[in-house]
């Protein structure tokens, strides 16, 4: 096979591409990023938070979304990490009343999948508030 790829290259006076040298570390890295670990992100992330960030701190030093900071905890707790709950919670917009109806419905539906939930709320709450109120449930569910 390499001698096909060889003969058509030479044939068609195609160039081997250099090879990039390793770039020296420049001394820059994103603003306020914690040093490079060889832990996984996701439990990272969860280390960070439960260091006491938030998770507009934890959006800002990694530079990513609500969304992502939300998916890497769940996978931390996933794990069979605990977090601090007190601010997990606080990131739902929703009234307390509805907060307590998608508790229970991931209670009732399990926690797998969002989409059991959504349907038995009738798709009166978004994905994104799920995620958060499956995160805090899990979190609640493993002990913490």
């Amino acid at each position: 096979f390499m001698q096909v790829i060889g003969s058509y290259c030479r044939e068609n006076r195609i160039q081997e591409r250099p090879k990039k040298p390793n770039k020296p570390s420049s001394g820059y890295e994103k603003k306020n990023a914690p040093a490079k670990s060889v832990k996984p992100r996701h439990i990272h992330v969860g280390d960070i938070f439960n260091s006491g960030r938030s998770i507009a701190e934890i959006m800002e030093i990694f530079d990513i979304k609500q969304t992502t900071v939300i998916e890497h905890l769940n996978k931390y707790v996933m794990a069979g990490n605990a977090l601090r709950c007190d601010e997990i919670l606080a990131l739902s917009t929703l009234p307390a009343d509805q907060k307590n109806i998608a508790l229970e419905a991931f209670d009732q539906s399990g926690s797998e999948y969002l989409k059991p939930v959504f349907d038995f709320l009738s798709g009166k709450v978004d994905y994104d508030e799920l995620k958060i109120l499956r995160l805090y449930h899990l979190n609640k569910k493993n002990g913490s």
